[in-house]
Parts: structure tokens; C-alpha cells; sequence
């Protein structure tokens, strides 16, 4: 796992109090804490504390960003939670609540989860996600396939670049020249 830095506040990593204990056992293990995520998978909390003068005014709304693998072993319909305690100046509260299995219905404090689908052929990381428990469907696939950025030409842009060069140098030994001819008319 991989935190992003965010300027004003101070990360440390460690490992979880337990691999397979809930979210506010890790917080309280933490007590440093000011925005903690614990993969469970990988027993590592990650804790994000502001700095002095760097806290978030009551009432505004900031993120915090990991960068992690996901399980190797992981099947299509998987669900990979990360339960976070979230640590404030005036309270806590555990964001680590579950869906029920089959359920519609969204948990009074949802974990942040990711649903794994099948992986598709364009994809550089072998894998796919969805943060909305849905499968993509292949219009969904079809429209990120039509949005992917079209792989960079080397030819084009060197033959491209070769052209530039040559305009240039004969833009400067057109200016000479006038400037000679200028100057010889003068005399």
C-alpha cells in the first residue's frame, strides 16, 4: 500500500493491531490517528494527521488516497473493503460497515469497497473494478475502449519533428539572406 502526499498533514504506516480485527480495535490502537484506512488483507493502517494549522474546517469535505495491489487471487464478484476510522478534533466514527449480501440497501456507514469483474483485453493492469458493485457491461466497455487514448506514433512524430527542424533553418537562411541583400542595396 502506497499513501498519496497531502500537503499539511504528516502520514505514517504501520502494521494493523490485527489482520482480522474491526476498524475502531485498529483506531484504538492508533491514537495518533486523524483519517486511517486499514486493508485488512495486508494487516497496514495507514494514518493521515494534520499538521498544526493544517486541520479542515467543520463543514468542508477533503480526501485522503492509497495506492494498492489488488488480492492476486481475486475472482469476479469479490469484494475488497477498507474500512476507515475517521478521527476528529470533537469525536470519531467508523466508516465499516458492510452491504448484506443480496441487499440493495446502502449500510448507515459503508466501508469504501470495490466489487472485482472480469478483466478486459485493454487493460494494462490485467484487472477491473467497480466502486458501485455493478459488473461493466459491454457498452460500458465499449465506451472506455472508444475513449482510450490512441498509442503515440514514434515515426510520425520523429518525421514530424525532422520537418519542423528543416522549416526553421530555412526561415533563418531566408532572413539572412534579405538582411545581406538589404544591406548590399544600401551601400
Amino acid at each position: 500500500m502506497t499513501p498519496t502526499v497531502k500537503p499539511g498533514w504528516s502520514i505514517t504506516e504501520s502494521p494493523a493491531a490485527s489482520a482480522e480485527g474491526t476498524a475502531a480495535e485498529t483506531a484504538e490502537a492508533e491514537a495518533t490517528g486523524t483519517d486511517t484506512d486499514t486493508g485488512t488483507g495486508t494487516g497496514t493502517t495507514v494514518t493521515w494527521t494534520a499538521e498544526p494549522g493544517s486541520a479542515l474546517p467543520d463543514g468542508l469535505r477533503d480526501t485522503v488516497a492509497v495506492s494498492a495491489l489488488l488480492p492476486v487471487g481475486g475472482e469476479a464478484g469479490d469484494l475488497v473493503a477498507f474500512p476507515t476510522v475517521q478521527t476528529c478534533e470533537v469525536g470519531s466514527y467508523d466508516w465499516v460497515e458492510l452491504a448484506e449480501a443480496g441487499s440493495d440497501a446502502e449500510p448507515a456507514s459503508p466501508a469504501p469497497a470495490l466489487t472485482l469483474t472480469e478483466a478486459s483485453g485493454g487493460d494494462a493492469g490485467g484487472s477491473s473494478s467497480s466502486t458501485d458493485g455493478a459488473a461493466a457491461t459491454g457498452t460500458q466497455e465499449a465506451a472506455a475502449a472508444s475513449s482510450a487514448v490512441a498509442p503515440v506514433d514514434e515515426t510520425a512524430r520523429a518525421l514530424a519533428l525532422g520537418a519542423l527542424v528543416v522549416g526553421v533553418v530555412g526561415l533563418v537562411l531566408l532572413t539572412t539572406t534579405l538582411r545581406r541583400r538589404a544591406a548590399e542595396a544600401g551601400r
